[in-house]
């Protein structure tokens, strides 16, 4: 084993970070200055991979690196039995642990702790693809999609065997190069031993979509409504504004997502919490309006969510991530600025860190989506800028925020 190759380097925020020998090399990727060396005990036996602001590789030991490039720090999240080359879905590293009866360790990736191990029976997985929010896997003649729900096998005749999670704990969201994918309904075949589900209960929730200037109505445009289901299921549901009008179907439990979207103009997503504020909305028609794109404009994003006191991305950010998308690539001379709000709970310090990380994360996002880092800046307020009571989980909510403001230079 030729120990001394250099792996392939990833770019992020006008820096190059490369692998090799012994050490993690970073350099200003515009002069190629080098701007830090970090070096280990132990030879870098994979190629780095950035994921929602972190870089990830492992060591030849074993050792799972994972390294902060805003501080030049690191910690070792995880130990595999040897040094092996690993891939990212959300916020989870899949880590195959060979002599381990060949398991694929899954790791969350904030904490290191171990979610569980899943078993691939033949062969030895060498290498990994990622789409669609699910690891494909091929050995011994075979391909293995993991995803949410469990594990599906497609054999050269392409028979499809069905092998479940006894808890399905596996995000089904981003990618190596891509935080957050959007979940597919009915991504695996049923298993004969899954029971059948009762029908959801839904409500109808009614709306008016104004223009917020000449308040006349925005003949077209799309809602979209994301809901988390207390199991963790999410259910997607997309509708059309019609004439300045639209109608969604949604179910009553759970935490719902409503973005109202029209081309030209900034999106309006809605937080319904629970199935109070469900049941509320559906007794009187909804009305929005709708600011037009334009510089200097400052809007507020509710539906972007991260994991508990970390900067990982949550799957239901996804449709919001996507508006935000959508407005940068349709005006490619705008330039943003993300600031990141927490509420009050915890320390200070923390909180102002985790804010700006956050706000980094979301860059980070849209800069591996296509979008130049140079139209991108960050700032982190911590709770420093509540615009509710954070002595109420429903004032804390609203304060666990993203600003967009569209800059004029």
């Amino acid at each position: 084993m030729n120990y001394n190759n250099i792996f392939s380097p990833v770019i992020y925020d006008s820096k190059l970070y490369l692998t090799a020998g012994h050490s993690l090399y970073v350099y200003n990727a515009k002069t190629g200055e080098l701007l830090k060396k970090i070096s280990y005990k132990k030879h870098v036996f994979s190629t780095p991979i950035f994921s929602q602001g972190f870089l990830y590789f492992s060591l030849e030991n074993g050792q799972i690196i994972k390294f902060n490039p805003r501080e030049y720090s690191f910690r070792k999240i995880f130990k595999a039995p040897v040094g092996t080359q690993f891939s990212i879905v959300g916020s989870n590293l899949y880590i195959p642990e060979k002599g381990l009866l060949n398991d694929i360790a899954v790791v969350d990736s904030s904490s290191g702790k171990l979610i569980k191990r899943v078993s691939i029976p033949e062969g030895e997985p060498f290498t990994f693809t990622i789409a669609g929010g699910k690891l494909f896997v091929p050995a011994s003649r075979k391909l293995y999609a993991i995803g949410e729900r469990g594990i599906v096998i497609a054999s050269s005749k392409s028979e499809i065997i069905q092998k479940e999670f006894p808890k399905p704990e596996i995000e089904e969201s981003g990618a190596s190069s891509s935080p957050v994918n959007k979940k597919e309904e009915n991504s695996f075949p049923p298993s004969s031993k899954t029971k059948e589900l009762k029908p959801l209960q839904t409500v109808k929730i009614h709306g008016k979509v104004y223009d917020e200037e000449t308040k006349k109505p925005i003949p077209y445009g799309k809602v979209t409504a994301t809901t988390k289901l207390k199991n963790g299921g999410v259910i997607l549901k997309e509708s059309q504004v019609q004439n300045g009008e639209f109608s969604i179907e949604i179910p009553i439990k759970g935490k719902t997502d409503i973005i109202i979207s029209s081309g030209g103009y900034l999106f309006k997503d809605i937080v319904l919490p629970n199935e109070n504020a469900i049941n509320d909305l559906s007794t009187e028609p909804l009305e929005v309006s709708l600011p037009k794109v334009k510089k200097g404009k400052k809007f507020k994003v509710e539906s972007i969510y991260f994991d508990t006191g970390s900067a990982n991305l949550t799957k239901e950010s996804l449709p919001a991530l996507n508006k935000l998308l959508k407005i940068m690539k349709e005006n490619p001379n705008f330039k943003i600025e993300i600031d990141g709000h927490t509420d009050s709970t915890g320390i200070k310090d923390f909180n102002m860190k985790l804010s700006l990380m956050r706000a980094d994360t979301i860059k980070y996002w849209l800069v591996m989506n296509g979008i130049s880092e140079d139209r991108i800046t960050t700032k982190g307020f911590g709770d420093t800028r509540p615009i509710a009571d954070n002595k109420s989980p429903d004032g804390r909510r609203k304060n666990r925020r993203v600003e967009i403001i569209i800059k004029n230079d």
